[in-house]
């Protein structure tokens, strides 16, 4: 039964994740009316709004044949697979966790980081306050309530916490700055400093530079596997977060003994 209703939860999340990668590039525009609130949602061809029926994740879609139920424009099928995915990552983040704290702060840093990959792959768009909740949760989880253990080696893990959060932001400070003396133009993009120091706060100061490793690599290919690619811009932050969840997958199931140090 706990099953079942977390499942419910987390589809319901998959679907409020897919609106706000909607709305969220909007809403940059000083002259659009929308936010995350209104209007209702709505048919982006037709301006119809979805009955609440239709809004149920997954199920609607498939009621709806894939289809808007006026116009009949196609529905992109990375809604229902948006949800699908929080669906997946919430099943096996509660398998690891149990219900508990540490499951609430697990699933809130991946539906943060899944908005922010997504956006700063095709907008290059990194929201401020996202990224400042992502800084907060992990700083609090790890520095103060130690929710996850980090490699802290034998010091205190709130500062070890606190120097991967300076550290993170501090990098990417230092490399810009340096550019911007050479060329005259920034280089990184201040969403970019927050999204590091965020991760910082969590895997702590010995291991962002794994992380960062992981994360220039995984930027990089997803620049040069970009269909089209005309812009000569790197989603840094898209590979910060594949970063952080490839040091993760590879720290649950030990993969870094022979590099991390307790």
């Amino acid at each position: 039964v706990i099953l079942i209703f977390l499942s419910l939860i987390f589809l319901c999340f998959g679907s409020l994740s897919s609106m706000m990668i909607y709305r969220l590039p909007l809403m940059q525009d000083d002259e659009s009316s929308i936010n995350l609130f209104f209007p209702r949602s709505h048919c982006v061809s037709c301006n119809k709004t979805i009955s609440a029926a239709n809004l149920i994740p997954v199920i609607g879609f498939l009621f709806q044949k894939g289809k808007c139920g006026f116009c009949k424009t196609p529905i992109s099928p990375m809604y229902p697979l948006n949800e699908l995915v929080h669906l997946l990552v919430g099943v096996i983040l509660y398998f690891i966790f149990g219900l508990n704290i540490q499951l609430l702060f697990a699933y809130f840093v991946f539906f943060n980081f899944f908005i922010l990959f997504v956006l700063d792959l095709k907008y290059f768009l990194l929201p401020f306050w996202l990224n400042l909740g992502i800084v907060l949760i992990g700083f609090v989880a790890i520095g103060v309530y130690e929710i996850f253990t980090i490699s802290t080696l034998g010091f205190n893990q709130f500062y070890i916490s606190l120097a991967g959060l300076l550290t993170g932001f501090g990098i990417l400070w230092i490399i810009n700055t340096s550019y911007r003396l050479i060329k005259g133009v920034d280089g990184i993009g201040g969403g970019d400093f927050i999204l590091l120091s965020s991760i910082g706060s969590m895997v702590g100061i010995f291991a962002l530079p794994f992380v960062v490793l992981l994360g220039s690599l995984s930027a990089l290919l997803i620049y040069l596997l970009k269909e089209k690619n005309s812009s000569k811009e790197i989603p840094l932050g898209s590979g910060f977060i594949l970063g952080f969840l490839l040091y993760c997958f590879m720290n649950y199931f030990e993969l870094l003994q022979s590099y991390m140090v307790y």
